[in-house]
Order: structure tokens, then C-alpha cells, then sequence
């Protein structure tokens, strides 16, 4: 376990440990899953370099991990997934597929905006 993830407080308790589903993301759950990344690393020692005024200027942090996973959003290799319940997204976890077989699985690469 790390040991900066084991001080901070739990973010969301489910009521049923053994119920979390889970779905893809959709473009509406970015400022949600922003929310929860801010929260989750926000005593992340790097912080106090990247993000030395985060306590400050808290809407200026949540904003950039809101612009940083409009970034991801539109990158072909990515996928989002959360977790859910009735409040809404509890959690999430991006995948991103590394290599050159992305070319392949979707051929966009010349759409990419990146290149």
C-alpha cells in the first residue's frame, strides 16, 4: 500500500462493499471524476511543487485536473471507466493502451492531433 493513499480519508463509502458496478465513462462524469482525483491526490507530496498554492486557490486546482482530463478525454488510447450508485460516480480508473497496436485497433492515427 502507499503510504501517502493510506492518510487520506476514504472519499466515498459504499453502503455494500460487495455492490459497485461500474460502467464506461461518459463525457458528463468528467467534473465528477475531477472532483474525486483532487481529493485523492491532493496531499500527494508532488503537489507542493506542481500545486503549491492548491489551498489558496482550491477552484484553480480543480480546474486544472478538470482540463487535464478534457485533455485525456479525446485521446483515442484512453478509456474511462467509474464506479456508481445512487448518488452518482464514487470512483474511477483510466486505461490507456501503450504501443503501437492502438493504430491498429482503432486506425485514426490520422485524425490524431498529437502528431
Amino acid at each position: 500500500m502507499l503510504k501517502c493513499c493510506s492518510l487520506l480519508p476514504p472519499v466515498h463509502t459504499p453502503s455494500s462493499p460487495t455492490n459497485m458496478p461500474i460502467r464506461k465513462a461518459t463525457y458528463s462524469d468528467l467534473s465528477q471524476i475531477a472532483s474525486i482525483l483532487s481529493k485523492a491526490f491532493y496531499n500527494d507530496p508532488l503537489n507542493d511543487y506542481f500545486f503549491p498554492n492548491r489551498k489558496e486557490y482550491p477552484d484553480d486546482y480543480l480546474r486544472d485536473w478538470t482540463h487535464d482530463l478534457m485533455i485525456s478525454w479525446w485521446k483515442y488510447d484512453r478509456v474511462f471507466i467509474v464506479s456508481y450508485d445512487d448518488t452518482g460516480v464514487t470512483g474511477t480508473a483510466c486505461w490507456a493502451r501503450k504501443g503501437t497496436g492502438v493504430r491498429q485497433l482503432w486506425d485514426v492515427s490520422w485524425w490524431d492531433p498529437s502528431e
